[in-house]
């Protein structure tokens, strides 16, 4: 019987495919995740600047009513 044995060399090639597929479809998501977490932080800067914008506002409005109050005057 004539079996053929496979090659160092062919198997090396196979070998070295594999590692090239694998780390592609592995670091595919990766590269979405760095996206992500940059969009994240965005929204995140986002949401902060909208409570300190609601903050400042809140503030306004408390000043307002209390320069308001002190103008009230009574006549007897």
């Amino acid at each position: 019987m004539n079996a053929k044995q496979p090659s160092l060399r062919g198997l090396t090639a196979w070998f070295v495919v594999l590692a090239m597929s694998r780390s592609y479809f592995e670091s595919a998501p990766t590269l979405y995740a760095g996206a992500k977490r940059q969009d994240a932080a965005e929204q995140e800067k986002d949401k902060n600047e909208e409570r300190r914008t609601r903050r400042r506002m809140k503030r306004r409005r408390e000043k307002r009513s209390a320069t308001q109050a002190d103008r009230k005057v009574e006549f007897t």
